[in-house]
């Protein structure tokens, strides 16, 4: 069972320069978006609690056991800067084999200087007893920047996971698009549900006496 802590960051005065938002609440919801797309493709996790502090993450991982310790943080430097980097203890293959795959897929979707991944000794990174993979997404002291993380927070949180899954070995699960795709197919695979494939059959809402076939053939009623 792969398991990963996730460990948003607790810096509540960090402002964005766009907006009315904080450090502390952007990276707890790119988090929560983080932990359901893990959720989706099958990786167990646990979320430390929005206002617990790292002192609280690095106990509360250490008790959970995880394969991965990941932090989600945004950057501040000098309110031009843009760019994703990766954190890791070591640049050996252990530690290349997660935060390789995780920065790819955020510097993909991000863009700007690429940083690349980065040794650190922070607390987060010593004090866990699990790899820990340290995210600093993107710049939230560059107002055009900032703007873009608050409305692309869903991709982020989906580039973290497919990064994840690619580093794991474990198939990425898509969202919405791919869900209804293999749930279709596997409907008409059991013959629950018959159709001639076009879009308009599947989009179009089932009577009562429709769905309550649906049901049967499916071994509800």
């Amino acid at each position: 069972m792969f398991k990963v802590y996730i460990s948003p960051s607790e810096q509540e005065n960090n402002k964005y320069a766009f907006g009315n938002y904080t450090e502390e609440e952007v990276c707890h919801r790119i988090g929560n978006l983080v932990q359901l797309a893990l959720n989706r493709c099958g990786i167990h996790s646990k979320k430390a609690p929005y206002g617990q502090h790292m002192e609280e993450n690095i106990t509360e991982s250490n008790f959970y056991r995880p394969d991965i310790h990941l932090c989600i943080h945004t950057n501040a430097a000098s309110g031009n800067a843009r760019g994703c980097v990766v954190f890791v203890s070591k640049l050996d293959e252990a530690h290349m084999k997660y935060a390789r795959p995780v920065y790819n897929a955020l510097h993909a979707l991000v863009g700007g200087t690429d940083y690349g991944v980065r040794s650190a000794a922070f607390a987060e990174i010593t004090q866990t007893d699990a790899m820990c993979v340290y995210c600093e997404c993107e710049f939230h002291d560059n107002a055009a920047r900032a703007e873009w993380i608050v409305n692309h927070m869903g991709e982020i949180a989906e580039a973290i996971t497919k990064g994840i899954c690619e580093g794991a070995g474990i198939e990425y699960v898509g969202k919405a698009a791919d869900e209804f795709a293999a749930a279709r197919s596997a409907a008409m695979d059991k013959d629950i549900m018959r159709g001639n494939g076009k879009a308009d059959y599947w989009t179009t809402a089932p009577t009562r006496q429709e769905l309550a076939v649906i049901l049967r053939r499916a071994g509800v009623i």
